[in-house]
């Protein structure tokens, strides 16, 4: 039987050159594809439906839903940096035995670290060769976790300048590079705005800096740096 999987990506174009290139060139098959979270979540409560659920509520449709060995998403989705942190999260928790594949615009660091902390198990870039994502699934069906090979040094590279910042401040960080204000990461975190002011300061004071700007443009150098330094 072959294995399968899922798309979440809100550009059909890009939902239709995926899916041909998988099936034509793995041995996987696309059970079904959604341009949002929604489509995603109503897929599943039909696929366990029809797999173990109420006989007398199963349909047609539910009965030709199958869950997936693989769930491939964008993050951009529903208008919203997060919205697929927030998909891969509640997927993992629900449905542990899926494979979770980001394919992504996104190749900060910061998206990469987020991604993999919430649950997914593979990470490819859209500016990536196709077979990148092939590679993805074929790993991560092994229990490897597989980030694309031209964001692993900076991965690590990242991993390593954040180990002097607490487990809140890194929090921080991480939607500061997604560009919230401090009200919004606040609210994401469970926090006042002055506890997050005062985390942000203690940031700036760990590498020297004095403003949101400088911080933004301090990790921006740090990955251009360590892009360029890569090749030679």
């Amino acid at each position: 039987m072959k294995k399968s999987f899922f798309l979440v990506e809100d550009h059909s174009l890009m939902r239709q050159g995926v899916i041909s290139y998988l099936c034509e060139k793995s041995n996987y098959e696309c059970v079904g594809c959604s341009a949002d979270t929604k489509g995603f979540l109503d897929f599943m409560a039909q696929a366990e439906n029809s797999q173990g659920g109420n006989p007398q509520t199963k349909n047609e449709d539910s009965e030709a839903a199958k869950i997936p060995d693989v769930l491939i998403t964008d993050l951009n989705l529903d208008g919203e940096n997060d919205a697929g942190i927030s998909l891969i999260r509640a997927c993992h928790e629900k449905f542990p035995q899926i494979k979770i594949i980001v394919y992504s615009m996104h190749s900060s660091p910061s998206f990469v670290n987020s991604a993999i902390e919430a649950g997914a198990m593979g990470y490819v870039t859209k500016l990536s060769d196709e077979s990148e994502l092939r590679k993805a699934i074929e790993s991560v069906m092994t229990g490897t976790l597989y980030v694309e090979p031209s964001l692993a040094k900076s991965l690590v590279s990242f991993e390593h300048s954040l180990s002097k910042f607490t487990k809140r401040e890194i929090s921080i960080i991480q939607l500061v590079m997604q560009k919230y204000t401090n009200p919004e990461i606040a609210e994401k975190l469970g926090l006042n705005k002055r506890t997050v002011e005062n985390n942000i300061s203690r940031i700036y004071t760990k590498i020297g800096l004095n403003s949101r700007e400088e911080l933004l443009g301090y990790w921006k150098e740090e990955e251009e740096f360590r892009r360029v330094t890569s090749k030679r």
